[in-house]
């Protein structure tokens, strides 16, 4: 089953059993943001060759008018750039984000363009400069997933690339996969648009059971190319009861991917980079793994995020702990 889903729709109370890919949308039809989709349920979905998906943003946007760079001139509302040409009126409704340098954190809406300009539809409150790095593109933006549910599927709540100030409350998975973002998805900068961060997203008051994983924010899918922005950030995740999401032992409960993909830990650029994966924030989330495993996994060059260690593992405050394999875990107590 997919939607064909825009702006501001109303997906509620339905039920989908033995399917093979569930509820699926993209953007390659236009925007797909503001959508409600709430008491939702699938279950036994998933088991046939090539499936596995249930609650599925899939992306990225396609389309190499998207752009991620470093503008040559920023006034109040707008944006230009001199390394491509656009069709005028093309990116009117898409977002501009600004990833790394100053301005960092800020999305604008694209009123309208010209071929190398880009009108706001409103000022910036502290502007970029021509050192920042801005992200245009279509994004999975303000969708708010409340009180869906999965059971015994290969899929649960996945963004592929792009997901932007969304809202997944209340989700309960059963013998299925978590919550999912993928920052970047696609390899070939010559087909599609490879940078899709996942910014200000919040995760609450989930209950996971036997998901593998639970909560899961992918950062290595790069191009082995160097672009110093973060690929995670602003992310909340509070209030959640995950109980043995640890099915495999490479997979944790609560964790982020290392992006060796992108850079070595030995490269010399890294130094200079900033990392795939930062100012996010976690708290109040209770685990309960199997024995012997593991509850948090982080990329080691993970920086500014912020660990709220009132969360309970095993009923107990537990220890960080980096153990040399290129993680920083949580181990249980």
């Amino acid at each position: 089953m997919g939607w064909l889903i825009g702006e501001e729709c109303l997906i509620e109370g339905n039920y989908c059993e033995y399917a093979n890919r569930g509820f699926t949308c993209g953007p390659w039809f236009g925007l797909v943001r503001r959508n409600f989709i709430a008491r939702n349920l699938a279950v036994n979905s998933g088991f046939v060759e090539g499936a596995g998906e249930v609650f599925l943003f899939e992306g990225p946007d396609v389309g190499r008018e998207n752009f991620v760079g470093h503008p040559s001139r920023v006034g109040p509302d707008f944006l230009e750039q001199t390394e491509r040409r656009w069709v005028p009126g093309q990116l009117a409704g898409r977002l501009a984000l600004v990833v790394h340098g100053k301005g960092f954190g800020q999305y604008r809406v694209i009123k309208d363009n010209t071929e190398n300009r880009l009108v706001l539809t409103e000022p910036w409150r502290i502007p970029p400069d021509e050192n920042s790095w801005v992200a245009v593109r279509q994004f999975f933006f303000q969708n708010l997933l409340v009180n869906n549910y999965c059971r015994d599927t290969l899929g649960g709540i996945d963004f592929y690339g792009g997901a932007l100030d969304n809202v997944v409350e209340r989700f309960t998975g059963l013998r299925s996969r978590g919550v999912w973002f993928y920052a970047a998805n696609v390899g070939d900068e010559k087909q599609r648009m490879v940078y899709g961060p996942d910014a200000f997203n919040f995760v609450s008051n989930c209950y996971l059971v036997d998901a593998r994983p639970g909560v899961y924010f992918e950062t290595g899918r790069r191009l082995n190319m160097l672009q110093p922005m973060p690929l995670c950030f602003g992310n909340v995740v509070v209030g959640n009861h995950l109980v043995r999401c640890d099915l495999a032992f490479e997979d944790r409960v609560l964790q982020t991917e290392p992006y060796v993909q992108w850079l070595s830990p030995d490269d010399e650029r890294r130094r200079e980079a900033s990392p795939a994966f930062a100012f996010n924030a976690f708290g109040g989330n209770r685990f309960e793994p199997s024995a012997g495993q593991g509850c948090l996994r982080f990329d080691p060059w993970t920086f500014g995020c912020f660990l709220w260690l009132n969360s309970l593992a095993g009923g107990g405050p537990a220890a960080v702990e980096d153990r040399g394999r290129g993680t920083v875990e949580v181990p249980r107590p």
